[in-house]
């Protein structure tokens, strides 16, 4: 009887979390969105301004594997780009004077802690004071998007010309143009040394500065727009980005029957490979997997099924990346060093893909780790300097400012975060070569099974191609950008 109890115990609680939701889009909806939080009007998702609260809550409450959860949102929701073109008209419409605003400030200052975050315990969400202040005009503009009867071709570049106008913005603030001033003095600083002004320009391609805004943050962003814009241009993603879903979850699963002893992170990496995806798509999807918030919004007006598939999944990694932070698992997750202070998985990520990005373009492993050290370096100081009270700091004597940096330091852990990018590098630096070993290997293999009855000269053009599949096939960072550019 009891256990007859307890099984409809469980079909009554999940039976509506199966069934009640209806993974709609719906902009009519995003109007009457309102939240917990006192005095809080906003009509803007604070987590994903782009396909708003219903249709987030959905995702996030899912049982069905994500891919599933894709599935059915596009199946439930058949002019799905239609609505994702006049969500992201009517959001980039609205923020931009905001953005002009926020640009015209050479420096952002004060505490991060002063702003409210707009999802409560999502620190990386657009706070109220943003998004609160536009609600009117966003319903505004809103409106006009769904009254619209713009032909879908107009539709579509209509979203696409605002997106990449907010975009290009964001790139082209006065305390972004700074920071690529400093990477221009410092590629002088070079003097035309091979592996300083290679270093130079990889760190320049990937940190991919940006404005922060909307989201009120210490540190310039860095490596995100880089880590999406690979991910849309990424073929297959489909299939990769599940391939890495399913390694992360089998990991978890037989960490929980201890029936592995190999660490998370190398675990997931072997195993994707093993489905035959390259290094860098690992990397890529690993280091997103590990993210805070998705934070895409440009994404759904260049691609809207891609970006859909990406937040999709990022619900779901999300869960994982909480059970990782659990003290059973987070000694296992990163390859030989055991820290005593989560350096951040998303953080620690980012210095590995550094890594990985210049082994691939044949830097050495000592410049990959210099890489590694040198971008949390300055991540963390940029950080740590946009923490200080200045107006605090004037009145302090000598040892009380020095108290006040170390208590800074601490809280923020600059050095931990250091010490972790440079493992991180390592680690990156090491895996890559490794692959590019086994690039080479089959390379070899396939060299020597050229039939040698051919005309030798045949056989030279033949060797010749296959050599250059084989550089081709390390994916140099350097020699892509060059190539796109």
């Amino acid at each position: 009887m009891k256990k007859y109890f307890l099984f409809i115990t469980s079909v009554l609680v999940l039976t509506p979390l199966c069934y009640a939701q209806e993974f709609s889009l719906q902009l009519e909806g995003f109007k009457n969105y309102k939240s917990t939080h006192k005095a809080d009007n906003r009509a803007i998702e604070g987590a994903s301004p782009i396909l708003g609260h219903e249709l987030v809550i959905d995702i996030k409450n899912s049982l069905l594997h994500p891919e599933e959860t894709y599935e059915k949102v596009l199946e439930l929701n058949t002019n799905f780009e239609q609505l994702v073109w006049k969500s992201a008209n009517a959001y980039f419409t609205t923020l931009h004077p905001g953005l002009d605003e926020y640009c015209s400030n050479k420096v952002v200052t004060g505490e991060r802690s002063k702003w409210t975050s707009a999802k409560g315990n999502h620190g990386a969400a657009i706070p109220q004071e943003v998004i609160g202040l536009v609600t009117d005009t966003y319903i505004e503009n809103l409106d006009k998007e769904i009254n619209s009867t713009q032909e879908v071709s107009a539709l579509k570049s209509n979203a696409i010309a605002t997106a990449n106008s907010f975009q290009n913005k964001r790139y082209n603030c006065p305390n972004v143009l700074k920071y690529k001033k400093l990477e221009q003095k410092i590629e002088k600083f070079c003097l035309g040394i091979g592996f300083c002004v290679k270093s130079s320009k990889i760190h320049s391609i990937i940190s991919s500065a940006e404005a922060a805004y909307p989201r009120k943050q210490f540190s310039i962003n860095g490596f995100t727009r880089y880590v999406y814009n690979e991910l849309l241009k990424t073929d297959n993603l489909k299939q990769k980005i599940k391939h890495v879903y399913d390694a992360e979850v089998e990991w978890i699963n037989k960490k929980k029957n201890n029936e592995t002893e190999e660490k998370f992170f190398a675990y997931v990496i072997n195993k994707s490979i093993e489905k035959n995806i390259h290094i860098k798509d690992v990397m890529l999807i690993l280091a997103y997997s590990m993210r805070n918030m998705p934070s895409l919004d440009v994404e759904y007006a260049l691609s809207p099924k891609k970006a859909l598939l990406i937040e999709t999944y990022f619900w779901s990694f999300r869960k994982l990346r909480t059970m990782l932070s659990k003290k059973e698992y987070f000694q296992d997750v990163f390859p030989k060093k055991n820290f005593k202070r989560n350096p951040g998985f998303y953080h620690y990520l980012t210095a590995a893909l550094l890594g990985c990005e210049a082994r691939l373009a044949n830097l050495g492993h000592n410049n990959a780790i210099l890489l590694g050290i040198g971008t949390k370096v300055g991540y963390k100081f940029d950080k740590l300097l946009k923490a200080f009270d200045k107006n605090k700091m004037k009145d302090m004597r000598r040892s009380e400012k020095r108290k006040y940096v170390m208590e800074k330091m601490r809280k923020q852990g600059t050095w931990a975060g250091i010490i972790a990018g440079k493992h991180a590098a390592r680690f990156g630096s090491k895996v890559c070569q490794s692959y590019k070993r086994k690039l080479k290997k089959e390379y070899r293999k396939e060299k020597r099974s050229i039939d040698k009855s051919l005309p030798r000269k045949e056989r030279k053009q033949i060797k010749k191609e296959m050599k250059s599949a084989l550089k081709a096939s390390y994916r140099n960072i350097l020699k892509e950008y060059k190539a796109e550019n």
